[in-house]
């Protein structure tokens, strides 16, 4: 992108910048380099739970102070967690980007973590996880990269189980705090209505002067299965079948020394599969079934995955009909103006999403913190994409033979 710039802050934390002057919003995100790949798996899920607890309250303002003075200045916050990186956000109108900067800063540089801000979480995490157990495609994914990725780091569940969130301490989480939320560990995304001598100011201001040591941590780039798997689950009062077919394999690490051209294809594969796959499921078998298209990929690892949901005597052939349509993506079979369609879906959103203050803004500290640099550049590019670029990637990563499906049946029958 060409308006963006990346600058080291005086205590070495990186910054990526990038003025938007058109834009009426600001978003200021930062990337931590900790997530579940780096937690003890006595501990699974920590990384998590501290998100939660940063929200709870600093030196400067409670939980509920920093709540009411959000509100106020029309601040819109909010934080996820990954296998690699925890992403926290606070983004609102122009005239707040200093506010937003040094309420973001406060969060993550002097929060407490009270033991009472500790236990008020417990609560909505466990609440957190009983509803994605209750979601049928959510629980499929979650369980996807412990059967991926078995034994391995990014095999471990992101936001742990109710069991270990009853017995992570306080002392655990301040110890999680203090080691991973360090300048060398951090990745500070402005994005929006601000120019970039403002921006650059204001970041050196609310996050360049505090310093704390940090040892990095090397996690080893995961292998997806080396033969293929069947996981199968049963749930009551279900009246469909639910299946994900997925692959894993190494993520952006590996892909971008060997061939960084394979990370845009499997993002077209994906965007190809969205576009045609539950439209020719129709058209060609006369069958019915909701198709969810994800992939997802870290540092170390990646996965892609066709979920598919259906009555149970369609999920046999529709399972067929997908791999059939993985095969010629593997053999460039798939027709020039289906992946013309792709590439320019594609294209439009990203056009489109050069507007989105926040979802850019967390993307570039999310990519800075996973990857060190800008995945961004590389998609640029996707309009010069061919079959043999698609059929390479899917040939080296789409493998049946390596594949993983976990299906989840109606227990006493369905339709």
């Amino acid at each position: 992108m060409k308006n963006r710039s990346e600058v080291r802050l005086g205590n070495g934390l990186a910054a990526i910048i990038t003025p938007a002057e058109h834009l009426h919003k600001v978003n200021f995100a930062v990337g931590v380099r900790y997530g579940s790949v780096y937690e003890d798996l006595r501990i699974n899920g920590s990384a998590h739970f501290l998100e939660h607890v940063l929200f709870e309250g600093t030196r400067k303002r409670t939980g509920q102070q920093q709540e009411e003075e959000a509100r106020r200045n029309a601040l819109e916050r909010n934080a996820f967690t990954a296998e690699e990186a925890t992403v926290y956000f606070i983004a609102g109108p122009r005239s707040t980007a200093e506010k937003s900067a040094e309420m973001l800063s406060d969060m993550l540089i002097n929060s407490t973590l009270e033991p009472a801000a500790v236990e008020s979480q417990r609560g909505p995490i466990t609440n957190e996880l009983t509803m994605r157990h209750d979601n049928k495609f959510v629980y499929l994914y979650d369980m996807l990269k412990p059967v991926l990725f078995e034994g391995q780091p990014a095999g471990r569940l992101v936001a742990g189980t109710p069991e270990i969130i009853s017995r992570i301490t306080r002392d655990e989480l301040f110890d999680i705090y203090q080691n991973n939320y360090a300048p060398a560990s951090m990745a500070l995304s402005i994005y929006g209505g601000i120019s970039g001598d403002k921006a650059r100011a204001i970041a050196e201001t609310y996050f360049g002067g505090f310093k704390k040591p940090y040892t990095k941590k090397e996690i080893p780039d995961s292998e997806g299965p080396s033969k293929e798997k069947e996981v199968a689950f049963e749930r009551s009062g279900i009246a469909q079948a639910n299946r994900l077919i997925a692959f894993g394999f190494p993520g952006t690490r590996r892909m971008l020394s060997e061939n960084e051209r394979d990370l845009v294809s499997l993002i077209l594969i994906d965007q190809l599969f969205k576009n045609e796959l539950e439209k020719d499921l129709k058209k060609k078998e006369g069958l019915a079934g909701v198709i969810k298209i994800s992939t997802d990929i870290q540092g170390t690892s990646g996965s892609f995955g066709v979920g598919i949901a259906a009555s149970q005597e369609k999920m046999e052939k529709i399972s067929r009909f997908i791999y059939n349509e993985l095969e010629k993506v593997r053999c460039a079979g798939v027709p020039k103006d289906a992946i013309e369609r792709a590439k320019s879906a594609y294209w439009h959103d990203m056009q489109t999403d050069l507007d989105n203050a926040v979802g850019m803004g967390i993307a570039a500290a999310f990519d800075q913190a996973t990857h060190s640099r800008q995945l961004s550049d590389l998609k640029e590019g996707v309009l010069s994409y061919t079959a043999d670029d698609i059929a390479r990637a899917a040939q080296k990563y789409l493998d049946r033979k390596r594949s993983a499906a976990l299906t989840l049946w109606p227990k006493g029958g369905g339709t």
